[in-house]
């Protein structure tokens, strides 16, 4: 279980100006914290947190348990000029030290009902990603699936109404086989030693289905709540995410 968390996230203004986004609060609880419930209620046991920008303020208020999972915490010492794809790879000293087992990866500003992180775990094919159908992008700064018969063809930003085959917008919950992560980390230490660490993950991902032939499975998740927290004005529209995330286990 790996999850990014080294952003400046630049985009949140002052809210952020002494913290990291994943311990703002929504529905009086930090994002992260909640995540760490949903995991630990889904049966996971170990989650590897990528630190960087106020990387103090994140272990002082985990620690090393949360509830049945054990925390461990990975570096990425040059947050302020890379991107999360290279918080990502930061990772795989931790990973390969845990005989390079699988890996559900989320967004540390991702907030999801519990039951989108049960399809994911419970999906059939070795490699997956969330994505939302029904999801209509606007903004160029959104991540886009392209996909045909459940299959990824690619991951793209921009704007949805421009994309053939496209098969929603990227949700941030995925889980990968010790086969993807592997060939994952490989790709990226090649891509970041060429071309520079300034990728995200998303690209990564891209070029492994596009250029590597691997098969990615896009989950649809249309019918289920999410968001990502990227600006301030999404707050107030992630309290009702919050609500479900904390409501008790039925």
């Amino acid at each position: 279980m790996v999850i990014p968390a080294a952003g400046s996230s630049r985009r949140m203004g002052a809210l952020t100006a002494h913290k990291p986004k994943s311990l703002l609060r929504v529905a009086g609880r930090p994002m992260l914290v909640m995540s760490l419930d949903l995991l630990a209620r889904a049966g996971l046991t170990h989650v590897v947190i990528v630190l960087g920008y106020q990387g103090r303020a994140i272990v002082d208020a985990i620690g090393t348990r949360h509830q049945s999972l054990q925390i461990e915490y990975a570096y990425n010492e040059d947050f302020a000029t890379t991107e999360h794809g290279y918080s990502l790879y930061c990772a795989r000293n931790a990973w390969a030290r845990r005989a390079q087992a699988g890996i559900v990866m989320l967004d540390a500003d991702s907030l999801y009902e519990p039951r989108l992180l049960r399809r994911i775990l419970d999906a059939k094919p070795a490699d997956v990603i969330a994505v939302d159908s029904g999801f209509v992008a606007d903004d160029r700064d959104e991540e886009l699936v392209c996909a045909k018969d459940g299959q990824v063809m690619s991951l793209v930003r921009g704007r949805s109404v421009a994309l053939d085959h496209y098969a929603g917008g990227f949700v941030g919950v995925n889980r990968f086989s010790p086969a993807f992560c592997a060939a994952m980390f490989d790709v990226m230490e090649d891509l970041f030693t060429r071309e520079g660490r300034g990728f995200k993950y998303e690209r990564v991902f891209d070029r492994m289905v596009r250029k590597l032939g691997w098969q990615l499975c896009a989950i649809d998740c249309a019918d289920l709540a999410w968001l990502n927290v990227n600006h301030p004005d999404d707050l107030h529209a992630a309290e009702r995410v919050a609500h479900m995330m904390l409501a008790p286990a039925t």
